[in-house]
């Protein structure tokens, strides 16, 4: 279970690009578990509010989260699909979160339960 967070430097959300995905979320799993969140303009901020809710709360030296443009991450990926999360660990994609109408997306609250269910707080 996470330790509640004791370092007021150890939370940080990161947009990363395309680029960085290698090492950002790949290599970073294999010591960590990392969420990336695909998102678009018009998912973009309750995206990072939430996120950033969940950061703060929680010590995030054992837990990366990431935002990333859907465009670049995926070319083509379906608008109707974003947001949308993938949680990495040991370089694999262990779970995936889609939206089920576009823009929507998990309330800290739910955000919480949904990364307990995973076995990642």
């Amino acid at each position: 279970k996470m330790k509640k967070k004791t370092h007021p430097k150890a939370t940080l959300v990161r947009h990363i690009s395309r680029d960085d995905w290698k090492s950002k979320v790949n290599a970073t799993s294999m010591d960590t578990w990392v969420v990336v969140t695909m998102t678009d303009t018009f998912s973009k901020n309750v995206v990072i509010q939430e996120l950033h809710q969940i950061a703060r709360q929680y010590d995030t030296s054992i837990l990366h989260l990431l935002t990333i443009e859907a465009t670049d991450a995926i070319p083509n990926w379906p608008t109707d699909r974003v947001p949308c999360m993938f949680a990495y660990r040991d370089g694999i994609k262990q779970h995936e979160w889609i939206t089920s109408q576009r823009g929507d997306f998990p309330s800290r609250d739910r955000l919480e339960i949904l990364f307990q269910q995973w076995g990642i707080l």
